[in-house]
């Protein structure tokens, strides 16, 4: 019996093509959900008065802003033609080139890098690295 095919062409073909995945205005209530809900305390991103007094002069989002988002949701286009029912992310890499701050409209894009197949006891799976 033959070794299963597990990366297909339209997998292949969408390495390297960066999409755009969201594009989102940052506003406080946002960031107070997204704090509350990992029971994140730090003033920076809670406390307008504290934060008027540092140095990005108001309240910034955590860096965990942009990685919040369901990453499966996002390739699973890429991956529907697949015969795999499990994913991984064998990595993600963000770059802030400065803080995400209130009233910011940002863009987040995606790339996908590289897919490699990996063995495991019971079944190979398909690692996607963005």
């Amino acid at each position: 019996m033959g070794e299963r095919i597990l990366i297909t062409e339209t997998m292949k073909n969408a390495v390297g093509k960066e999409q755009i995945y969201f594009t989102i205005k940052v506003d406080i209530e946002t960031i107070k959900k997204l704090t509350d809900a990992v029971e994140d305390p730090n003033p920076l991103w809670q406390d307008e008065g504290y934060a008027r007094k540092t140095r990005y002069g108001g309240v910034i989002s955590p860096p965990y802003f942009l990685g919040m988002s369901n990453l499966h949701e996002h390739i699973e286009t890429i991956l529907m033609d697949g015969p795999c029912r499990r994913i991984l992310n064998g990595g993600t890499k963000m770059e802030f080139l400065s803080p995400i701050k209130v009233g910011d409209i940002i863009t987040r894009k995606d790339k996908l890098v590289n897919l490699f197949t990996k063995k495991s006891r019971t079944y190979g799976e398909i690692i996607i690295d963005l």
